[in-house]
């Protein structure tokens, strides 16, 4: 996906910029190195990952 936002060519998805990459993961819980992530650093993944989902349903519930 990296290739795809340096050259703007549609090749897997509709992701062609940083931004839009960026706004993808956050969207998804993804914690934002996920391009960094390794079986050794897997459970740091999960970790960061709960926290985000956390923050969203609290953000969601918040709105109720």
């Amino acid at each position: 996906m990296d290739g795809q936002i340096e050259t703007g060519k549609l090749k897997i998805d509709e992701i062609t910029q940083q931004s839009d990459l960026e706004a993808n993961l956050a969207d998804n819980a993804i914690p934002a190195f996920v391009h960094e992530l390794t079986a050794e650093n897997y459970p740091v993944f999960l970790e960061e990952r709960r926290k985000l989902m956390a923050q969203m349903i609290r953000g969601y519930y918040k709105a109720l």
